[in-house]
């Protein structure tokens, strides 16, 4: 069920009933009217200074068959030749006061994505993760700089030697046990993969995690590994 919202001036208290009625359906609802924003303008739905959302969107899906439900699916196509950047989903977090408070647990995140399952899962082909990117298939490609499904960019260049520990990509384990199945680092599935990591642009200069001396230490590490389900071991020598 597809529905169009032709309304300028629609409120959101009014018409929640509304809105609300149309939420369990394939698509809960579609706004069609051309905003004439203009270049550099913005309109915001709604503005808090307190709670938790400024605009939540709820989708109760109770299909069994269909193939995939989105709560919420945005398009961006560049219709034309072009050079300008295209993004469909900008998160931004911004810490623009003065923090006074230390040692007190805090996140700021641009994007949060999670999964949770409250109920039972039972499906051997049930795949289940917090964020996926993608690469889909087509197009005819004569010429680009890189491919990814996911870029950790790091832009910073300001002094950050009072920061703890910074990193391109940070992960962790929270849960109190790893009950059943071991827990990896990484799993990856690689039928088709070249190479297992690419170093590009790496110096040789002191503090760079690559040296000159091709002169080993004492092993004092091995790392396990699996391929397949051989156990294998990464060794790691000291200075």
């Amino acid at each position: 069920m597809a529905t169009s919202i032709k309304h300028k001036g629609w409120k959101l208290d009014a018409d929640r009933s509304y809105l609300a009625a149309l939420f369990n359906s394939t698509e809960a609802f579609r706004i069609s009217e051309t905003l004439a924003l203009g270049i550099g303008s913005s309109t915001a739905l709604t503005t808090v200074t307190t709670g938790m959302n400024a605009v939540k969107v709820q989708s109760n899906f109770t299909g069994l068959t269909t193939t995939s439900h989105l709560a919420n699916f945005f398009v961006s196509q560049y219709t034309a030749a072009g050079t300008g950047s295209l993004r469909t989903v900008v998160g931004q977090v911004d810490l623009s006061g003065t923090q006074t408070t230390a040692n007190t647990a805090q996140y700021l995140v641009g994007v949060h994505g999670r999964a949770k399952v409250s109920g039972t899962a039972y499906n051997t082909a049930l795949f289940v993760t917090g964020c996926e990117g993608q690469i889909l298939d087509g197009g005819t490609w004569t010429a680009a700089n890189h491919i990814s499904s996911v870029w950790a960019d790091w832009q910073n260049n300001n002094d950050i030697s009072a920061v703890s520990s910074s990193e391109l990509l940070y992960m962790s384990n929270n849960a109190n046990s790893t009950t059943g199945n071991p827990l990896h680092v990484f799993y990856i599935y690689a039928p088709r993969l070249t190479n297992f990591i690419a170093f590009d642009g790496l110096t040789t200069t002191a503090g760079s995690m690559v040296t000159a001396s091709a002169t080993a230490g004492t092993m004092t590490y091995t790392v396990k590994c699996l391929i397949g389900a051989t156990a294998c071991y990464l060794h790691l020598f000291d200075a």
